[in-house]
């Protein structure tokens, strides 16, 4: 069960400073449209990653792209870039099981 999700827009050429290392939980990455790069591989669109526990990587896109990321442990969400933005949040709440949204 996803705890908390979030839409990221990334516009070309952005690359997160440092480095994005899961040490509170995982973290899943789906590509709804663009490439997204890991710091390793390019993922196209409909592309996916699995970030476990204890795993790192250089959040990045050359053309830019549009992700939905889904933290199953409910772990913050990662730091934004001046050029990345959050375009939408899904909270899963555990009393009710419903999902809440909050549009950026």
């Amino acid at each position: 069960a996803v705890k908390r999700a979030v839409v990221f827009e990334f516009e070309a050429g952005v690359k997160l400073p440092g480095i994005d290392a899961h040490l509170s939980g995982p973290e899943q990455i789906f590509v709804i449209s663009g490439v997204f790069n890991d710091g390793r591989n390019d993922y196209d669109e409909g592309g996916s990653i699995n970030n476990p526990l204890g795993s790192a990587h250089i959040p990045q896109s050359k053309q830019g792209c549009t992700v939905l990321i889904t933290f199953p442990e409910g772990q913050s969400i990662i730091r934004a870039g001046k050029k990345m933005t959050i375009k939408t949040i899904v909270f899963f709440c555990l009393c009710c099981r419903e999902f809440f949204i909050r549009r950026g």
